[in-house]
């Protein structure tokens, strides 16, 4: 990161910003500023909106947000749930939600990327699945909610924005998850074919009512907050707020750059935060280089942006993270996994038959 600042064209200090701060990032700032020929402008959070992010945090305390929020968004619907605490009577509580509620999804309350969290259909196996659910010891709160479905059904859905300095919220994007076993996430899927023409208009209201709610107990910050979406009645039903960056956020922003407001009218884009590439691809020059063989890469711009924490994974975990982006139909979803397919050969090299992705 160091060497990016140092050898970039621009010259004069670099601002960094980051709402929710811990101290690991802080300590990081800390490193750069002393290692960097340009000076650094510390721009962290206040600690004064720290407390307002562990509370929008919780899987438990979102939940009266959401209901806060119902009066601003006619679509705005809320699971059945009850909250628990871990011990030794939480089988007993989950065999009386499933009596209750059907299949459920049990959770922790600060559980997160499909992890401490899982489905539960029946009594029969209930030990084996709290066992893989809730770490040894846990005995903070947990959430069991009706598990309303997957896939069409219920689509899992996003929205990303910010609650400004003025309390007021700026609405950045809505988008679909890539989810890998129907739970974990795996990536964002925004713009033209992401979903269902009225849902993402539904997304975004509802996403700006949570929105001023969060704005109203102080938070200042990144915004993202994921729904499940119900085709049959257009209902939008609140999982969880996470007060932080997301990568749909990195990637609607890329598209806001190359593309302009409105992107989401002409433009399909696919971002995925860890694809496998093979081992013999060790740096981004040589990841450019296979993608230009395969005329997967036809040109650099100033809008390129590379996740900071993917740059020295590539080396070390042969994972990159990877944004697609199609303006001409091509099926942004499929060229996704072309690239990563292709990516992970041993030796990818172009041939006379390869085929070129256009887009």
């Amino acid at each position: 990161m160091i060497e990016l600042l140092d050898n970039s064209p621009a010259d004069g200090p670099v601002t960094v910003e980051a709402f929710g701060s811990t101290p690991q990032y802080s300590h990081l700032v800390t490193i750069i500023g002393k290692n960097s020929r340009r000076p650094v402008i510390d721009r962290m959070t206040p600690d004064s909106y720290l407390e307002s992010s562990r509370r929008l945090d919780s899987k438990v305390l979102a939940r009266e947000y959401f209901e806060a929020a119902r009066p601003r968004c006619a679509a705005l619907r809320l699971t059945r749930a009850l909250t628990v605490s871990g011990g030794p009577d939480l089988r007993k509580h989950v065999r009386h939600a499933l009596k209750a509620l059907g299949p459920v999804i049990v959770k922790t309350d600060f559980g997160a990327g499909g992890q401490a969290m899982g489905i539960v259909t029946s009594r029969w196996l209930l030990r084996r699945k709290l066992s893989r659910i809730v770490p040894v010891g846990y005995d903070g709160d947990l959430l069991i909610e009706e598990f309303l479905g997957t896939g069409d059904e219920a689509l899992s859905v996003s929205y990303n924005g910010l609650v400004q300095d003025d309390g007021t919220t700026y609405s950045l994007c809505a988008g679909r998850h890539i989810l890998q076993a129907g739970k974990y996430y795996m990536g964002s899927y925004l713009g033209l074919g992401a979903m269902p023409d009225d849902c993402a208009a539904q997304v975004q209201s509802a996403g700006e009512a949570i929105g001023q709610v969060a704005g109203s107990i102080g938070y200042r910050g990144p915004l993202n907050i994921d729904f499940l979406y119900r085709a049959s009645d257009g209902a939008i039903f609140p999982l969880e707020i996470n007060p932080r960056r997301s990568l749909g956020a990195s990637l609607a922003e890329m598209c806001i750059s190359l593309f302009g407001q409105g992107y989401q009218k002409s433009v399909s884009a696919v971002a995925l935060h860890s694809v496998p590439v093979h081992p013999g691809i060790t740096s981004y020059a040589g990841l450019r280089d296979v993608l230009l063989r395969r005329g997967l890469f036809g040109r650099e711009t100033t809008g390129l942006v590379i996740l900071p924490y993917m740059v020295s994974s590539l080396a070390l975990n042969s994972n990159i993270g990877l944004a697609v982006v199609s303006t001409d139909g091509t099926p942004v979803a499929a060229a996704a996994d072309e690239i990563g397919a292709y990516l992970s050969q041993p030796g990818p090299k172009a041939t006379s038959s390869t085929p070129k992705l256009s887009g």
